[in-house]
């Protein structure tokens, strides 16, 4: 019987068998049923590279970082830019077919070229699976067919294809002016799917319509987002394989509470509560429609609270990646994002990332925030980090139960664990959120740590919130 001791707050943990020994003794627990992580799981939204200024697919330094998280899918292009692409030019239409205007939100904003073959860049250095982001709203099945077979032509594989982004979002009037109604986006996407089937070859990949996470209590019962996914899994053709979804959590706090130490608990809780809530109501729905979820933007997204930037972040972000790993509805996820600000990016980009201020709405954070260093990681980044690095090769994953495991809030619990197994490797991951020390205790013969190495993050001179 050996002895893993928590001798920090809030940390994340990761043990590995393929480094060199440091910690020699065992872990103990109980190890839960095995669960299989399905192939191509984890991955990046491949937001903002489409801006100028900012890296692109092929940029040197953004897939040697990137490769440090071993992901093994990327999403092209990200967001609602995949709705205005031309993809033999790599960038938006300038004036959209169909009669479609660009978002008023998108004057003033300069694209750069993204082509196919910068995207392919990364997907081969960093040997990852592509997942393309077709667009619906403003081309047709004939011209995105023959996206499909350019992507083929250079050798790019052609895997998995979403539908659209967000076409739920009735705060975008061309998403009104094409769909007025969910019934009106699948039964077009019904027809869309079945005109790309009908081509040879075009039955080898995997398709997705858009779905829609709830915000009961946020927005009327009958409103657009509500009502989308019932509808989109009531009327979905067997063309199409999955349906997508973005889960984005806030801090679970009233408006008029400020963020503290004494209310973290009741933070970090969140991603547990939206897991279960999402199992319940829309994973519910895809499995009574035998379709697949994949993820394919996640994150934390709280205007109202200072929570951005910082290590609670990063520790809710990883929460959120190994929820999903309870539900084997989930086929594939992908964190938002690779390189942006301190609101999302993994990666800084430049010095004044840090300086997310204009973000929120009616609070004020730091007023003199520390200059972010370019090309490393944030709060998310580093917790990302060991999460995507336990992932990668790993072909299964088992729960670690935890005896008289402390509660952090509500029914959950404060230290969760996890063992990788894949046919290179064995690792496993422990989250403490008690902010107290703890003592985790794992019989050698369930899990024989000898040998192992450990890392562990946990909070620095900055603090929490830093």
């Amino acid at each position: 019987m050996f002895k893993l001791i928590f001798r920090r707050l809030l940390a994340l943990i990761i043990f590995s068998s393929i480094s060199l020994p440091f910690f020699s003794q065992n872990l103990q627990g109980t190890l839960g049923s095995q669960i299989t992580i399905p192939p191509n799981y984890f991955g990046f939204n491949g937001a903002n590279v489409v801006r100028a200024g900012n890296p692109s697919y092929n940029t040197p330094w953004l897939i040697d970082s990137i490769g440090l998280f071993g992901p093994e899918i990327i999403r092209y292009p990200a967001g609602v830019p995949s709705g205005f692409w031309d993809w033999q030019k790599g960038t938006l239409y300038q004036n959209p077919p169909g009669g479609i205007l660009l978002p008023r939100e998108y004057d003033g904003y300069v694209f750069k070229t993204n082509t196919l073959d910068m995207y392919k860049s990364m997907v081969d250095l960093l040997g990852l699976t592509p997942l393309q982001n077709i667009n619906v709203l403003c081309s047709d099945p004939y011209y995105e067919t023959a996206r499909l077979y350019y992507s083929r032509g250079i050798n790019l594989p052609v895997k998995y294809i979403e539908f659209g982004n967000e076409l739920y979002d009735d705060e975008y009037p061309q998403y009104l002016q094409k769909w007025p109604t969910a019934n009106d986006y699948i039964d077009d996407m019904n027809n869309f799917a079945s005109v790309l089937r009908s081509f040879p070859g075009n039955n080898e990949f995997k398709i997705a319509a858009v779905g829609a996470v709830n915000r009961l209590g946020l927005e009327p019962a009958e409103s657009r987002r509500n009502t989308w996914t019932s509808i989109i899994t009531s009327n979905i053709s067997a063309d199409i394989d999955a349906i997508t979804l973005h889960c984005y959590i806030g801090t679970g706090l009233d408006e008029d509470v400020a963020l503290s130490l004494s209310n973290l608990p009741q933070v970090l809780s969140t991603p547990f509560k939206r897991m279960d809530d999402l199992s319940n109501v829309e994973l519910a729905q895809l499995r009574t429609a035998g379709k697949e979820a994949w993820i394919t933007e996640y994150n934390v997204f709280d205007k109202k609270h200072c929570i951005h930037s910082t290590w609670a972040q990063g520790l809710m972000a990883a929460s959120m990646t190994l929820s999903f790993l309870n539900d084997s509805t989930i086929k594939l996820i992908n964190f938002h994002s690779m390189v942006a600000d301190g609101v999302w990016g993994s990666i800084f980009k430049d010095s004044s990332d840090l300086d997310i201020s204009t973000f929120y709405n009616g609070v004020t954070c730091t007023t003199n925030p520390p200059q972010a260093k370019p090309q490393q990681r944030s709060g998310c980044g580093n917790a990302m980090l060991l999460v995507g690095q336990a992932l990668k090769g790993s072909t299964s994953v088992r729960k670690i139960s935890l005896t008289n495991n402390p509660v952090l809030y509500d029914v959950y619990n404060s230290i969760h664990g996890w063992q990788f197994d894949g046919p290179i490797a064995t690792q496993g991951i422990f989250l403490n959120l008690s902010g107290t020390n703890r003592t985790v205790v794992i019989n050698q013969a369930d899990w024989d740590l000898s040998g192992y190495k450990f890392e562990q993050i946990s909070v620095g001179p900055g603090g929490l919130w830093r």
